[in-house]
């Protein structure tokens, strides 16, 4: 069902400019305010990616936006089983090459608010952090425009937000986020933010939809668990050979999948 709401709602204000969405290194990248017009745009580069037979990977640094827009392309991404990144770190090549070992940059990306919801929205959520250089999530409850809001009579606005609450929960519950987080979310003041680390996603084993983990495990028979020491080089290129395995057969099975999603934009 889609989300109706009168209002645009907004997550948390953020100083980035309108979001800039492209393709780069064969992942949609995501960066900026979500704004209207967003939606159309990922759909035309999903599309882009999928013509060259490529799974639909989206990498996020946003502070969040226009949650309405957000919304629309949440559903899309979880209707096309897409894969959802957020990295603090990036590997830097060239030191890595001298040195004989994994060498890292530290890097400012974020995602907040709006961008939470995108990012939670993926079949498979990809981290990439240290303990130096954590990854920054946050999330917080919505709200509507503050003049709008401001606008209602006690009564209205109390039934707006309950018939908000309600549509943007039931998409959480949609795509198996846990109901605990999801009171959090509702429980933390638009004017706040709570934090979540990546140690909180894998006690949680939240780096995949649980009906994704099952049918890619028994589709590709590859669904294991991979760690890696970073200062290691043989232990990454062996963890890089597992994951290439497991790759291609779940890239495979993704881009026909969402080729007949994407037959219906």
């Amino acid at each position: 069902m889609q989300i109706i709401i009168i209002m645009a709602i907004l997550f948390y204000s953020s100083v980035l400019d309108a979001a800039t969405i492209f393709i780069k290194d064969k992942a949609i990248w995501y960066e900026g305010k979500s704004m209207d017009g967003d939606y159309k745009r990922f759909i035309e580069l999903a599309k882009e990616l999928n013509r060259n037979n490529n799974s639909i990977f989206v990498k996020l640094n946003s502070e969040g936006g226009d949650v309405v827009e957000a919304m629309k392309i949440a559903r899309l991404i979880h209707s096309l089983n897409a894969s959802t990144n957020v990295v603090s770190i990036v590997l830097d090549s060239e030191r890595t090459a001298a040195a004989g070992k994994l060498l890292f940059n530290p890097v400012k990306d974020v995602c907040y608010s709006a961008c939470f919801i995108l990012f939670i929205s993926g079949s498979s959520r990809y981290i990439l952090d240290d303990s130096n250089h954590p990854v920054k999530l946050g999330m917080h409850r919505p709200y509507f425009e503050e003049k709008y809001f401001a606008s209602l009579g006690l009564d209205e606005a109390r039934e707006k937000y309950k018939d908000m609450e309600n549509e943007v929960r039931e998409f959480l519950v949609e795509i198996d986020f846990p109901r605990n987080l999801i009171d959090r979310m509702f429980a933390t003041a638009s004017d706040d933010m709570h934090m979540i680390t990546s140690a909180d996603f894998k006690k949680m084993n939240l780096q995949y939809k649980p009906y994704f983990y099952e049918w890619v495990k028994n589709k590709c028979g590859l669904m294991t668990s991979i760690n890696f020491d970073k200062s290691n080089l043989d232990s990454l290129t062996a963890s890089v050979e597992e994951l290439k395995k497991r790759g291609a057969c779940e890239a495979r099975e993704l881009v026909k999948h969402q080729r007949l999603i994407l037959k219906q934009y």
